[in-house]
């Protein structure tokens, strides 16, 4: 994403002349790592497993967005450098991994999904060139308008989510699902394979991630939410998503990661409350909040 993304990828650095397939397969990684706020080749491919280990459909639904929106930027001739950065890649995966996962895979979905790719890259366009930190607001603008249009015209079929928490209070449960749900998973395997491979790339942003699943947790349970819903992750992914957006070595970011974190936390427990799909939007207001906070603090 385009808040603090990290630029240090030894696939980009061993490559001294790519090729122009060569650049559009790292500029598609980074698009996948970019949902986890990194510019990294190897969490490209870790959350690209993580993706196909939960769910084939929700993969191909990712990779028709990722493909769509890198694309169309790159024929659009869009800043090579953004393209490069994977930031026209994230947006669109997480539309088609979306609606994947809400929708029975069909015909008529994937070409949902491609139009709705389009949109979110062509909006994340216009907020770049307004300097604005777009976060992963074209996901979470042109998803809600998609499910809204595709049920009130019946174009697909609803997949109903299953509730996927334990009885009582698991932390490994609640901790790698959380990771898992940044991308729509509901198992460990694909939140263990995130959260490895973020530690293996930028221990410190792994770090954050922990620290705000934590905080998540604990908002949560101060609240009164039941342990059953605690452990499906879904109080947790917008939290992880602020605390990377903070991650670097300094006391100033660890308590700004903590802020957001938790205000993100009780944005989510409030949309819950009133039954409504926000998606990461509780992480996009959190962010812009503590981050116009600290800019008027620094002023």
């Amino acid at each position: 994403m385009n808040s603090n993304p990290d630029t240090d990828d030894p696939l980009v650095q061993h490559v001294s002349r790519p090729q122009p397939m060569q650049n559009f397969a790292i500029a598609l990684l980074h698009g996948c790592s970019q949902i986890f706020l990194q510019r990294s080749a190897l969490v490209g491919v870790a959350t690209l497993m993580g993706v196909l280990s939960g769910s084939v459909p929700m993969f191909l639904g990712g990779l028709i967005g990722l493909v769509t929106g890198t694309l169309i930027a790159t024929v659009l001739r869009y800043n090579r450098a953004d393209i490069d950065e994977g930031l026209y890649g994230y947006n669109p995966m997480l539309v088609g991994t979306a609606l994947f996962c809400f929708f029975d895979t069909s015909p008529l979905l994937v070409g949902i999904t491609v139009v709705a790719a389009g949109a979110s890259t062509w909006l994340l366009h216009a907020l770049l060139n307004r300097h604005v930190p777009a976060l992963t607001l074209p996901f979470v603008t042109v998803t809600l308008f998609a499910i809204e249009l595709i049920n009130a015209l019946g174009l697909a079929d609803p997949n109903p989510q299953p509730l996927v928490g334990a009885g009582e209070l698991n932390p490994h449960s609640s901790f790698f699902l959380s990771f898992g749900q940044v991308m729509f998973q509901d198992n460990m395997l694909a939140g263990v394979i995130f959260f490895a491979a973020l530690l293996a790339h930028k221990p410190v942003a792994a770090l954050f991630a922990a620290v705000g699943m934590f905080c998540s947790v604990v908002i949560t349970m101060l609240v009164g939410i039941s342990d059953t819903q605690v452990n499906t992750g879904l109080f947790g992914f917008s939290a992880i998503l602020c605390c990377l957006a903070f991650a670097e070595r300094s006391w100033y970011a660890a308590i700004s990661a903590v802020i957001a974190a938790t205000l993100a936390t009780l944005f989510t427990v409030m949309a819950h409350s009133a039954g409504v799909v926000v998606l990461t939007l509780p992480f996009i207001v959190s962010t812009w909040f503590v981050m116009s906070v600290g800019k008027r603090w620094g002023q």
